[in-house]
């Protein structure tokens, strides 16, 4: 235990000793929290203790459920139009170096226990572990903020998180590291579930609606809740580390851990990194201890290529030469790593819901690698016998995918794109920028701004405003927009209380495809505080608004 957490420890008794530590029929009444559970969630009290039996299935929307993960507008979000406007309301254009998380929601079978009448643990706090830490009011389970016994949340794992801020685990086990952004109500102060020590969990604010302040080390306080008026030591999440709780005040009921961290990334440790006996590398699972000799495919190290698609064209008919004298679509990639790629072995398709369809050969590493800096063009030509660089098939014009795998069959990129425009190739600038924009085509150069007045550009046909990407983020993100016709454009980054922080555009704007991005800064250039802010595009007759975190 830190020296933090044993000053954070100290306190905490010398606060709460005298109020915590009543008798049974002293203890607030827990049961009044029952009816928030969702009606897939069986909830009950046995003796002295609250059993929550579910099936671990969120119910909100995710692009996680295996089952409709082919039936969305780009194969990553559920399509759902809940204002009526004829736009997804969840839709998001994956991007490009976005490595998802391979996993899918399953059924689980949980039962977990916690105390009727949960008190601070004389013994001190105990700290939380990988697995679940508690249980959320639909039948998910809370996670802490590692995502292998060593190392916390990278960016990359971040930024897998679905709109409700989960990801599932390896054997499909859904889970929330972060507030769980469709539990949250409006006000931000409701309860979100229990802790494993039964104390309840609420969202990051008080009732008085400003943000919990002078929490201690593991995220709670004694003070008075929507449900509990009177006080009560509760949990607040928040978007700082460690999100859900820092460790367990009470003690701890059963159901709960049983090793695995999140949905993907980083670098798993071996054993001899972590507590003899104790879960351990991936945990996805063998059993422990593991290693990257007896548990490959738990502990195995995980490569982070620094290769992202920088500009493709779908629909060539006088452009480009691919060398043999035809003309043909070609995906272009960039490696903006310091070092050296080899992308023999990966695997290419044009269909996220389908099968692998073309395997790079692993025999021409001459022709195969990609410099540090560089560019390497893949012909979507369908005439693989011209060379290890064409693949077996074509991009269609219409809008379709691009899925690039690692030779193990770990998704390097998945993206999809909407209709083309002939001979005009849709590329980042500058190269490796987030973001995108028509162009004339420069397949292995550097791409540019220029795009010739007479090439059949497709145009948007509606307004949209895309999710940020990333989002969450830290310290910039890139709010992505479409305008079908010239027009007066305002957005303005708001609070949750409705207040205004930046207007990032106010001007008018021809027709096209545009970003802007917003670097945490409000009008006068000073940093704003970590947390949800909302982001509102207007222009003509429309007018939308979407959700937007910053984290520090």
């Amino acid at each position: 235990m830190t020296e933090r957490m044993k000053t954070s420890q100290a306190l905490l008794f010398l606060t709460l000793s005298v109020t915590m530590f009543l008798s049974a029929q002293d203890q607030p009444d827990m049961t009044i929290l029952f009816d928030y559970f969702d009606s897939t969630v069986t909830i009950y009290v046995d003796n002295d203790e609250i059993v929550i039996e579910g099936d671990g299935v969120p119910s909100h929307l995710s692009p996680y459920f295996v089952q409709t993960y082919g039936q969305t507008q780009n194969g990553f979000y559920y399509w759902l139009d809940s204002d009526g406007d004829g736009i997804n309301d969840l839709w998001m254009q994956t991007p490009a170096n976005m490595n998802l998380n391979p996993n899918r929601i399953a059924q689980q079978g949980y039962e977990f226990r916690i105390p009727l009448y949960p008190a601070i643990n004389p013994n001190g706090p105990t700290d939380t572990f990988l697995g679940p830490i508690g249980v959320s009011m639909n039948g998910v389970p809370f996670f802490n903020e590692y995502e292998s016994p060593t190392e916390t949340l990278t960016n990359q794992v971040i930024q897998s998180f679905d709109p409700g801020n989960g990801h599932p685990a390896p054997q499909g086990r859904y889970h929330y590291h972060f507030p769980p952004e469709s539990l949250i109500t409006v006000t931000e102060n409701n309860f979100l579930g229990f802790a494993g020590d039964g104390f309840p969990v609420y969202g990051p604010k008080n009732p008085d609606g400003n943000n919990a302040q002078n929490l201690d080390d593991y995220h709670g306080e004694f003070g008075p809740t929507p449900d509990f008026p009177d006080s009560i030591y509760h949990y607040h999440t928040n978007f700082t580390s460690p999100y859900i709780i820092g460790a367990f005040a009470g003690t701890l009921g059963t159901g709960f851990g049983g090793g695995g961290g999140g949905g993907g990334g980083g670098d798993p440790p071996d054993c001899g990194d972590v507590p003899p006996g104790a879960p351990c590398c991936g945990d996805g699972i063998c059993g422990g201890p593991e290693t990257e000799t007896n548990c490959p495919e738990d502990c195995a190290t995980t490569i982070d290529y620094t290769i992202i698609v920088n500009e493709f064209m779908a629909a060539s008919q006088n452009c480009c030469d691919d060398g043999t004298g035809e003309y043909e679509d070609f995906i272009e990639l960039y490696n903006y790593g310091m070092e050296a790629i080899d992308i023999g072995g990966f695997y290419f398709t044009h269909t996220l819901t389908g099968s692998f369809l073309y395997h790079i050969t692993d025999s021409s590493a001459s022709e195969t690698t990609i410099n540090a800096g560089g560019f390497l063009v893949i012909w979507a030509d369908a005439d693989p016998e011209q060379g290890p660089l064409h693949v077996d098939f074509t991009l269609s014009g219409s809008g379709e995918d691009i899925g690039i795998y690692d030779p193990n069959g770990s998704a390097i990129i998945e993206m999809s794109f909407s209709s083309q425009g002939e001979d005009t190739s849709y590329g980042r600038y500058p190269d490796g920028a987030g973001t995108w924009q028509f162009m004339n085509p420069t397949p292995g150069m550097a791409n540019t701004e220029e795009l010739s007045l007479n090439n059949n550009i497709v145009m948007p046909d509606q307004y949209i405003i895309h999710q940020n990407y990333p989002n969450p983020f830290n310290p910039v993100t890139t709010l992505r927009y479409d305008l079908p016709e010239t027009g007066l454009v305002t957005i303005t980054i708001y609070d949750m209380l409705g207040r205004q922080v930046k207007t990032l555009i106010n001007q008018t704007q021809d027709a096209g495809y545009r970003s802007v991005i917003w670097d945490a800064t409000n009008d006068y250039g000073k940093p704003v505080s970590a947390g949800i802010y909302l982001y509102q595009i207007r222009v003509g007759p429309y007018t939308k608004t979407r959700k937007i975190l910053l984290l520090k």
